[in-house]
């Protein structure tokens, strides 16, 4: 049986244990907010989808890329 996931938190990925800076709390909070359709599997389109959606939120320069203070801004 598929566990439930944690909501993710504000700030993408901020706070500590799972969803947050925690072990392995950061990829856990990137499959679940991947995760679109919600059956507690990943598939390449959804993280394909999540990906975009990230970088378009965090592309504050709108060149399609992430700077590194963008990058930090999103994830840490």
């Amino acid at each position: 049986p598929a566990a439930e996931a944690p909501a993710v938190p504000a700030g993408l990925f901020g706070g500590h244990g799972r969803g947050g800076r925690g072990p392995g709390g950061v990829l856990h909070g990137l499959l679940a907010q991947a995760d679109a359709d919600g059956d507690g599997a990943v598939t390449q389109a959804e993280l394909d989808a999540a990906r975009a959606s990230v970088v378009g939120a965090a592309d504050a320069s709108g060149e399609g890329d992430l700077s590194l203070d963008e990058f930090e801004a999103a994830y840490l």
